[in-house]
């Protein structure tokens, strides 16, 4: 609803790479802040609320939200653990999307190198083939290439 509303905690932790601290939303100030959010969420049922950044060093991806439905429900414990699954849950995601772009490279070169074959390929020049399979009529070894005609060193050759 954060999106929809363009107003809201995770949007702002989001944006200013920090947690914004345990909101309690009956209080006349965040609903000042977030008037369409607040309504929302207390309609919800919710009563505190707390935005993460979902971060790794410098990088923010997103952020993540806690809510409870008590005043004082969000201890600062449940805080910390909350950012250390944010922190947690931002390193499987980084994680997924390298592989991800580690997998398109691979796919794109190796796509190039295919092109590079056929283009080798096609200026090669034509060079006779012969098979070392058995043919079907003879059981023996298919047609073999002629007899190269090369000078034995060890016999006079005639000028």
């Amino acid at each position: 609803m954060q999106i929809e509303f363009g107003e809201g905690p995770c949007r702002d932790s989001c944006r200013q790479h920090e947690r914004i601290g345990r909101l309690d939303l009956t209080r006349t100030a965040t609903a000042a802040r977030w008037p369409r959010f607040t309504k929302a969420a207390l309609e919800a049922g919710l009563a505190t609320a707390a935005a993460l950044p979902l971060r790794l060093r410098e990088e923010v991806i997103g952020a993540v939200n806690l809510f409870h439905a008590r005043p004082s429900g969000l201890t600062p414990q449940a805080l910390r653990l909350g950012q250390s699954l944010s922190d947690a849950a931002t390193i499987g995601i980084l994680h997924q999307r390298l592989s991800q772009d580690q997998a398109g490279r691979v796919g794109q070169l190796q796509t190039a190198l295919n092109s590079r074959i056929i283009i080798e390929q096609a200026k090669a020049p034509s060079v006779p083939t012969w098979t070392s399979h058995p043919t079907p009529r003879s059981n023996a070894c298919g047609p073999m290439p002629a007899p190269i005609d090369c000078p034995d060193p060890a016999v006079p050759q005639r000028p």
